[in-house]
């Protein structure tokens, strides 16, 4: 192997989330042990999972959080699991949002996504957890990194309205998402504005300054002079912030250019 064991460890610039993971196979694959500094228990947890002739109930944790990582069940269950990791809340309260085990989200967070220490590093989270989409924009088929990028960026709040929206609007089937006695009737107000804020996500990157300011001014068009103390009301203060804030200079642009023809983009 050409990989380096410090590569894989914390503080080396080429970390990812799935650190632990990869160094046990690196160990595994060289026949090499490295400082137990780095080697901490969950990585010795790993080495015996992966070496193991028939692995038992005590690799049964990491064994469910493997299925989870590789995909095995409902496509989007890892990506809405590992959003509600991006929010910072408890592991107690991941498990219940998920409807996961406790032990299986803990050995999913240190296994294969190792970020909770790592939530004030943004561009990390953004380029290791999240994926390029947050620069250039999401694809249609990468409403998993979305919902992190908003879990990430809003917390548990509006993770919880993103995803109710998402099932209302079929972009999720009710099946494959467990949480749905949990999730939070979203008023209309607040529906559309979190439908604008999933259709900026996706803009590419090229798209015109004119429609831009047309997303802009249907965000206006949203605003109230109500004010509530309700969680959806603070969420959908939030929406607003994000999406007017980062448009006024796209609308200054398009003042003194003038010239661009809109460019639609289907809702």
């Amino acid at each position: 192997m050409t990989t380096h064991w410090l590569d894989l460890v914390p503080n080396s610039p080429f970390l990812r989330p799935t650190w632990r993971w990869q160094l046990a196979n690196w160990m595994i694959a060289t026949g090499r042990d490295v400082p137990p500094r780095y080697a901490d228990v969950w990585v010795d947890r790993i080495r015996h999972f992966l070496t193991a002739s028939r692995p038992g109930k005590s690799h049964a944790a990491i064994s469910e959080a493997t299925r989870l990582f590789l995909g095995v069940g409902p496509p989007l269950r890892r990506a809405v699991l590992e959003a509600y990791l991006l929010t910072g809340e408890p592991i107690v309260v991941v498990s219940k949002r998920c409807s996961v085990p406790v032990s299986v989200a803990t050995a999913y967070t240190n296994v294969f996504f190792d970020v909770r220490q790592r939530l004030h590093h943004r561009d990390w989270i953004a380029m290791h957890a999240i994926g390029s989409g947050i620069w250039v924009g999401f694809r249609e088929d990468e409403l998993g990194q979305v919902l992190k990028m908003f879990a990430f960026h809003g917390g548990v709040d509006r993770l919880d309205a993103v995803l109710a929206v998402c099932i209302e609007d079929k972009l999720i089937p009710r099946a494959e998402i467990r949480c749905l006695d949990k999730l939070p009737r979203v008023g209309d107000r607040l529906r559309e504005s979190i439908r604008i804020a999933i259709r900026v996500a996706m803009l590419p990157p090229d798209t015109s300054f004119k429609h831009l300011a047309e997303l802009h001014l249907l965000c206006r068009r949203q605003r109230t002079q109500q004010h509530s103390g309700t969680v959806a009301d603070r969420v959908l203060t939030s929406w607003r912030e994000m999406l007017t804030q980062p448009t006024t200079e796209d609308l200054r642009a398009t003042q003194c250019s003038g010239t661009e023809e809109p460019k639609m983009v289907a809702s």
